[in-house]
């Protein structure tokens, strides 16, 4: 009856879901205070509307009286302060069925909510698309720290090489230089001495280059 919650195991399928869950809903319709209720629909309804469905019925107001058929008959008391006291019963056994309608329209909407194929569809979307972000967040992170890697490696490399080159370029010029003073030395009668040896004797060649001359002479 519409007085009941469907239980969980009877919504075993989305058939099952739209039409016992359809059924309950409309029957409890009919006490809406206000007169457009929306309906569940089905699988083709757009998600907008199943969304105002579900704030329709969250915020659902009952015009549903629950003043007849209470316990004590207001006609049956002897005297006005038994009317009264029976009176007070039937007010707060109102009450508490009025709370229980609520409680049970709460029931039926989270019942709902929670097994609503439409919904569940529109959750596992979101987790998919908000992996999907999550991964491509984390790829881009990677190849945007590969790139500096990279970029880290050249610049190294081209480092080394403008080294190598410098120091290439200055062994080239040391030998270069090294090279023009030998022959300068070379070519200078003064910064040289030879020493001529002949017949037993040491001859040595003078700084200016003037000849030998015989190291025994001016000995006495």
């Amino acid at each position: 009856t519409f007085d009941e919650v469907p239980s969980i195991k009877s919504l075993k399928n989305a058939k099952a879901f739209y039409t016992i869950l359809g059924e309950c809903f409309e029957a409890n319709a009919r006490w809406s205070v206000l007169k457009q209720v929306p309906k569940l629909g089905d699988e083709n309804t757009p998600i907008e509307q199943v969304e105002t469905f579900y704030t329709f019925w969250r915020t659902f107001k009952s015009k549903r009286d629950f003043s007849f058929n209470l316990e004590h008959d207001l006609e049956t008391a002897k005297n006005r302060w038994e009317r009264r006291a029976m009176q007070k019963e039937n007010e707060k056994a109102a009450r508490e069925k009025k709370a229980a309608e609520f409680e049970r329209i709460r029931s039926l909407v989270v019942l709902a909510q929670n097994n609503d194929p439409r919904l569940l569809a529109k959750e596992a979307k979101a987790r998919q698309e908000k992996e999907n972000k999550l991964r491509a967040k984390l790829k881009a992170k990677e190849e945007a720290e590969r790139a500096e890697r990279e970029k880290m490696e050249q610049e190294q490399r081209a480092r080394e090489e403008a080294l190598k080159r410098q120091e290439d370029e200055k062994s080239s010029r040391k030998k270069t230089a090294t090279g023009g003073k030998i022959s300068s030395q070379e070519s200078s009668p003064v910064s040289e001495a030879v020493t001529c040896r002949g017949l037993g004797r040491h001859k040595k060649w003078g700084l200016l280059g003037l000849g030998c001359w015989d190291s025994r002479q001016g000995q006495g």
